[in-house]
């Protein structure tokens, strides 16, 4: 909690900083006394630091959540060597290999005519060397083979940390349009099984 606060500070944090800072500025000067205006830099300084380290220091959450977005991203755009960069060498999705993801995440974002997916929640965990990430969203196919425009889906995705990166491990359906636990097995035996790289 405090290394997340410390590279992942929130905005109300540093604005409570701020202000304690200029209220110690202000103070000092109408008193004229020197030791709350120093402490006034000193809170200010402190609130500077906070943020250059929350700004340019990555917190493995903050990979994951970054990583994830731009494979979201990728998925539309049908760019397998973006998708391929972002996947652990065993990655796995149900029956899915790596090589399956690469192949299966373009031909049915094709089949599927896909044009644009909006992230409506994203929120991830850290456990040790895994970042497990909560991924929901409404993916826009006009005109597909669907028989109808926006679909929802929830995923789960972990991240793991290979020494050289974080790379997503497992990606996991949840749910997908309005199916429950039962039709997903069905989704999985029809759509995620071994498939065939034309």
């Amino acid at each position: 909690m405090a290394s997340q606060l410390l590279f992942e500070t929130p905005w109300w944090l540093l604005t409570l900083v701020a202000i304690v800072a200029i209220a110690l500025l202000v103070s000092g000067n109408n008193r004229q006394k020197n030791q709350l205006k120093v402490a006034g830099f000193i809170v200010l300084a402190l609130g500077i630091a906070l943020a250059a380290v929350s700004f340019f220091v990555d917190t493995p959450r903050e990979k994951a959540i970054k990583g994830t977005r731009a494979f979201v991203h990728a998925v539309v755009d049908r760019d397998q060597n973006t998708i391929r960069s972002l996947l652990h060498p065993n990655a796995s999705l149900l029956g899915w290999n790596k090589e399956d993801i690469v192949y299966g995440a373009k031909q049915y974002a094709d089949d599927f005519n896909l044009k644009d997916a909006m992230i409506t929640h994203l929120d991830a965990v850290q456990t040790d060397t895994l970042v497990t990430v909560d991924l929901s969203v409404i993916s826009q196919h006009p005109g597909g083979k669907l028989p109808y425009d926006n679909m929802s889906s929830s995923w789960q995705i972990t991240w793991m940390d290979t020494g050289t990166g974080w790379l997503m491990k497992d990606i996991r359906p949840i749910q997908i349009g309005g199916v429950d636990a039962q039709g997903m097995k069905a989704i999985e035996q029809r759509y995620f099984a071994k498939i065939s790289h034309k």
